[in-house]
This record gives C-alpha cells, sequence and structure tokens, in this order.
C-alpha cells in the first residue's frame, strides 16, 4: 500500500495494534475482499483489547 492511500495512516495504526494483518510482512492489500475468517479474525483481536472478554474467550 503506498503512503499517500487515503487510509494509509489509520491502516497503519491499527496494524501496529495488530488488530489487522496485511497479506505478507511487508505488504496490505486493502482492496482486496476479506475471507469470512479473515473477518472473524479481525473480530476477535478486536474484542480481545478489553481484559474481560479477553477472559471470556480464552476459556472457550
Amino acid at each position: 500500500m503506498s503512503s499517500d492511500y487515503w487510509a494509509a495512516a489509520v491502516i497503519k495504526q491499527a496494524a501496529s495494534s495488530n488488530l489487522i494483518q496485511g497479506v505478507a510482512a511487508s505488504s496490505f492489500a486493502p482492496r482486496s475482499n476479506a475471507t469470512r475468517a479473515e473477518a472473524v479474525s479481525l473480530i476477535i483481536r478486536a474484542l480481545e483489547t478489553d481484559s474481560s472478554i479477553k477472559a471470556l474467550i480464552e476459556e472457550l
């Protein structure tokens, strides 16, 4: 993703928080479609930022 992409700053922030991951170690494809598995992974990582929800997830 180029640094002039309109959402580059937000994407970098989400990546540094480990909420999102790229298609490779140094590549992100913001215009690609996400799979259901990728969407669920993102939702779980976002929920795990709350310690009480993370504890519930770990109990499953």
